[in-house]
This record gives C-alpha cells, structure tokens and sequence, in this order.
C-alpha cells in the first residue's frame, strides 16, 4: 500500500474532490477547535487537511509512512513557506514518535488503512496530553465497493465501534458528525459514501 501512495504522490493533490473533502473537514474541525498549541496529522499524505487547516496551530508535524508523500510534502512546505510545519517520515507503530506530546492529533482517511487500530488508538492516547482533543475523519462503515477488490483494510467504521475503542483506548468524551460526502461512480451508478469526524477528548 505504500509503494501506491508513493506512486501517486506527486499528482494527489491534482484531484479535487480531495482538496475539497480537506477543506470540509478542516471546517468541522475549526468548529471544535479554533486554535492550539501542538499538533501531530497522522497519515498525512501531502498535507491537503494541515493546509487546509491553517492558521490552527503554532506548530504543526506531519507523519506519514510513505516517502514519497513525504518528499511531496516537504516540497509544499518550502513553496509555502510554512514555517509552522514539519514532516517526518515513521515506520509501522510510529516509534519516531515516541515522547513527543500534541495538543491535537488530526488524521483523514488514513485510519481505514491501519490493521492495529486498537493500538493507533491507544498511541494517540499516549501522545495527546490530558487537556488535547483527538480528530478522526473516515468513511462510515461501507460495502467494500469504495476501494474494489484486493482492498485489505477497513471498509470505513460503525459509530458504535469505534466509540467503544475510544473509550477502552482512554478517551472519555466522544461525538460523531457527518462532515462530508464523496459521490463516486460504482457500476454505473453515482454512490455516496459518508464521511465522519469523531471528536475525542480525555
């Protein structure tokens, strides 16, 4: 799966549908969020939903496994300018990130790609400090004809699973929105496919 994201890095941001979904999320987040300090996006890809967001945070570090994201995201940063942002490339399990703290973590379509979510979980939980807010955007549970066949992960997330795995991952206040809607032609047909912003707190 990576060495796809890799392939498709330098022309992801040419696909408009995912500026806009970007741009619709980081507006449900502002609604919860206005400001704050440190922020991590997990699973960043090119950065579209910390751009969109800015300004949010006074800092914000981008994480992603695949390089050639990476690579596309810090040139974006140099073009931009964008002082207040950092890239790291991570392994699986993110232990480059290991005693770093955020005041909020943010994440867009990158959770359905993750086997271990319990584990993502209970990492944000270890990163996030006790007064930080946890953004999670994903596709509402589907049929499995968003990604096609051969897809090996999550096809997108019942509300009431997830909420049970941020709980037992230590969040204890958690709200679900429906923050966009991707329309996609499947079999001849427009299909809409949902997606949730999951607002976690402590």
């Amino acid at each position: 799966m990576t060495h796809q994201f890799d392939k498709e890095a330098a022309q992801w941001d040419q696909k408009q549908e995912r500026v806009i979904r970007a741009r619709d999320v980081a507006s449900a987040i502002k609604k919860r969020c206005t400001s704050t300090g440190r922020a991590l996006e997990f699973g960043c890809g090119t950065g579209l939903l910390s751009f969109a967001l800015r300004p949010f945070a006074h800092t914000t570090l981008l994480c992603d496994t695949s390089p050639g994201m990476i690579e596309t995201l810090e040139k974006k940063i140099q073009a931009e300018n964008a002082t207040d942002f950092s890239a790291l490339l991570i392994s699986e399990g993110a232990p480059e990130l290991s005693g770093k703290t955020f005041d909020a973590i943010f994440t867009l379509m990158a959770l359905h790609h993750i086997e271990d979510i319990g584990g993502t979980l209970g990492l944000f939980r270890r990163l996030i400090s006790s007064s930080g807010t946890l953004f999670i955007s994903d596709l509402v549970e589907e049929d499995g004809s968003f990604h096609g066949d051969n897809f090996s992960g999550h096809h997108g997330f019942r509300q009431e699973t997830l909420n049970r795995q941020l709980q037992e991952a230590g969040f204890s206040r958690v709200t679900f929105e429906i923050c966009h809607t991707m329309k996609q032609e499947r079999g001849g047909k427009l299909k809409s496919f949902p997606i949730f912003l999951a607002t976690a707190t402590c």
